[in-house]
């Protein structure tokens, strides 16, 4: 079968998939994978390969190359008949791409990840591009209620939710870990405010670093621990040198070693303006993290007391306040069973995958 991403760097649709890849029982099914062309080896493109899946490089969507872009999808689907399933996770192109595959008899999934903006401009390209999917597409998948609204309106009834399940076990708080990980990052004395996120407008970086200059005003041992890549980054750096916080803020860059660095947190701070789910939370919490988040964030992915959510119409020093009242400490232990009875455990999120795609395929040899 075929997964269809914008991109496959480390964002919470791919990693999420990832998670579910590892979990399968590949003998009987494989997954492929399709994103369009950046010109460089995608941040999950070694280990698709030696899990036994392959990775296929597609022309960029835009607005002067509609027909020959389908014209390539139909080549790619026509020369690949052995992907039974065509599963979309980019709303910019489902429509396109499950089209196609829909009128070459595939099985199609579209599925939504994001709660999307609120401009004019982008909300009416989500009502071009998404409104026909809830009657294209044969099955209708979300992270969260609100994901499923978002994208697919009055269809969201028939939407199945599918949980941004996580590996805990690699998750789960770990002292000699924290240790070892603040003292490679040079910040073994210092409270450290962790965000885990894309470098995009959604995820609100230049407030969280607003708030964290009123943070380190307060407690100047405060270092912000920024983990991530993405298009704004050197925007944010400029923000960052202007305050004068450049020896206070860590720009991590993509990692592959979040789990750890989770470990090396103080508190763990998500201010977006919207989220699909917000898989980073999940994952802090599983971590033993108090997060601080807004309430664009949805319910979904507040999963325990650890979760304190403030309002984004709230001032600048509510939010530091919020994050300096655990610059004592507390206690990281956590019940990860409280997050897996609400289906964020990778491993019964892979077994029900596993099972709808077999179904859907037939039972058959899928790639």
């Amino acid at each position: 079968m075929l997964h269809v991403f914008a991109g496959l760097d480390r964002g919470g649709a791919e990693s999420m998939i990832m998670n579910i890849y590892r979990s399968i029982d590949r003998e009987r099914l494989q997954f492929d994978f399709a994103a369009k062309e950046s010109g460089s080896e995608y941040a999950f493109e070694d280990e698709i390969k030696v899990l036994g899946g392959r990775v296929y490089r597609v022309p960029e969507l835009t607005g002067l190359n509609i027909l020959s872009y389908a014209r390539t999808w139909d080549r790619l689907l026509k020369a690949h008949p052995e992907w039974g399933i065509v599963h979309a996770h980019d709303p910019a192109t489902a429509l396109i791409i499950l089209g196609i595959a829909k009128m070459r008899l595939r099985v199609t999934v579209a599925h939504s990840h994001t709660c999307g903006g609120a401009t004019p401009l982008r909300l009416a390209a989500k009502t071009a591009m998404c409104y026909p999917l809830r009657y294209i597409a044969d099955h209708l998948f979300a992270c969260s209620g609100m994901a499923a609204r978002w994208m697919f309106g009055s269809g969201a009834k028939r939407a199945r939710i599918v949980k941004n399940a996580i590996e805990l076990n690699r998750f789960a708080y770990n002292p000699e870990t924290r240790s070892r990980k603040r003292s490679e990052l040079g910040v073994r004395d210092r409270f450290v405010v962790g965000h885990v996120g894309r470098f995009s407008g959604e995820k609100n970086h230049a407030r969280l670093v607003d708030v964290f200059e009123l943070v380190h005003s307060r407690h100047g041992d405060a270092v912000l621990l920024l983990v991530g890549d993405g298009v704004l980054r050197d925007r944010i750096a400029g923000q960052v040198s202007v305050m004068g916080l450049s020896d206070s803020v860590i720009f991590a860059g993509e990692r592959s070693d979040v789990p750890d660095l989770l470990q090396a947190m103080d508190v763990f701070v998500l201010p977006s303006l919207y989220e699909g789910l917000g898989v980073a939370v999940v994952e802090a919490q599983a971590a033993g993290l108090r997060c601080v988040v807004a309430d664009a964030v949805p319910e979904e992915a507040r999963l325990t007391d650890l979760v304190e959510v403030v309002p984004l119409a709230e001032p600048d020093h509510v939010w530091a306040a919020e994050i300096v009242k655990w610059t004592g400490g507390y206690d990281r232990s956590i019940n990860l069973e409280l997050i897996a009875t609400q289906g964020y455990d990778v491993g019964q999120s892979a077994r029900l995958l596993e099972q709808f795609y077999l179904q859907e395929a037939g039972d058959r040899d899928v790639r």
